[in-house]
């Protein structure tokens, strides 16, 4: 069957199951529940490649502090991703939602409490028309390439996220 499919990430073996670098390929929709664990940390290569995943709901990771490198990366259909789930990141490494081409926005709201940046975060969406990163107030430590390739048609200040 090659319609698209919505995975519903319920529980840690569901996810201990993703470190599988992709999707199988007719699941467009990923989202996690408010799942019943202390997951911490996503490894690298969390789902990168996916190229057929379209919207990803990261609600449920709440305990999440942090992500990886290549978390997302390469995902060139992904549109939308909710990372409201993301409040206590503070930490994320190389290439965080790298070469997602066909996202136009994304909301750094809930990532406040984030302190580090990898090297290329948000680098090649080429679809990203804005990005606000007031909400990054208190990173300390941005590796470089931030936004590389960005062409949105709001000024970007990345020197600003460092006081």
């Amino acid at each position: 069957d090659n319609s698209e499919k919505t995975l519903l990430i319920n529980s840690l073996q569901e996810i201990l199951w993703m470190e599988a670098p992709q999707l199988p390929k007719n699941v467009s929709h990923l989202a996690f529940s408010n799942t019943r664990h202390n997951l911490t940390t996503v490894g690298h290569g969390f789902l990168s490649n996916s190229k057929n995943l379209r919207t990803v709901n990261l609600s449920g990771l709440a305990n999440l502090t942090i992500i990886g490198h290549a978390f997302f990366y390469n995902c060139d259909g992904l549109r939308a991703i909710d990372l409201s789930g993301l409040a206590n990141v503070t930490t994320v490494g190389d290439g965080f939602l790298t070469e997602c081409v066909a996202l136009t926005r994304v909301d750094l709201s809930s990532l406040s409490n984030l302190t580090t940046v990898g090297n290329y975060f948000l680098a090649y969406c080429e679809g990203l028309k804005t990005v606000d990163l007031s909400p990054l107030a208190n990173v300390t430590t941005v590796g470089p390439c931030l936004l590389q390739g960005y062409k949105g048609s709001t000024p970007i200040d990345p020197h600003g996220l460092i006081g």
